[in-house]
């Protein structure tokens, strides 16, 4: 987020994502075990290291097979320019949908949507989505978070577009959730 400009705040953690080898995916879904999933709390990865006032952090991502990873040369603090492999935009506005907690929180994933507004197109962040084969509904959460950061409707009307079979969770453990009909999803209260 902080690399493509989506955030005012300096990180205090930088995520690593290590791709694990292929597997096979459990593909069933039923509601029972959306609703056991997103009642307890978002699985967190405990391998971290601290540098100086930064934290660095590996996390064990799904296999991918490198999607939406570019290579950019950045500049980040007082560090000289460095070349770093990172997410494209639309695979770091999906990814901090899927997890709000390594982002800071729904809060700033709203306000991240809000600052890609004019430099993302909705049917990039479906085409990536639909590449990244999830099996949760995120597609609820994205248009949820599209709507509400103001994209034209014209852009959110992919993600409407598609059946929203399942009641679904903005984040985990959410203690006063509210059902938005629209997007069959439980948001917080707030």
């Amino acid at each position: 987020m902080h690399l493509h400009g989506l955030t005012k705040s300096k990180p205090d953690t930088i995520y690593l994502n290590h791709e694990q080898a292929p597997r096979p995916q459990n593909t069933l879904l039923d509601q029972k075990r959306i609703d056991m999933a997103f009642r307890s709390h978002q699985r967190k990865s405990q391998n971290k290291i601290n540098f100086g006032d930064i934290n660095i952090c590996t996390v064990n991502g799904m296999n991918t097979n490198q999607l939406g990873v570019i290579s950019k040369t950045v500049t980040f603090e007082n560090y000289p320019k460095a070349k770093v492999r990172m997410t494209n935009l639309e695979r770091t506005l999906i990814d901090i949908a899927v997890r709000p907690a390594y982002s800071g929180g729904t809060d700033t994933v709203i306000e991240a949507y809000i600052a890609a507004r004019d430099l993302v197109q909705a049917s990039d962040l479906l085409d990536t989505l639909t590449n990244l084969r999830y099996v949760y509904p995120y597609h609820q959460a994205i248009g949820y978070y599209l709507e509400n950061a103001d994209y034209p409707s014209t852009q959110v009307d992919l993600f409407r577009q598609i059946p929203r079979n399942y009641d679904f969770y903005l984040t985990h453990q959410i203690k006063h959730p509210k059902h938005i009909k629209e997007w069959n999803i439980y948001v917080p209260d707030n």
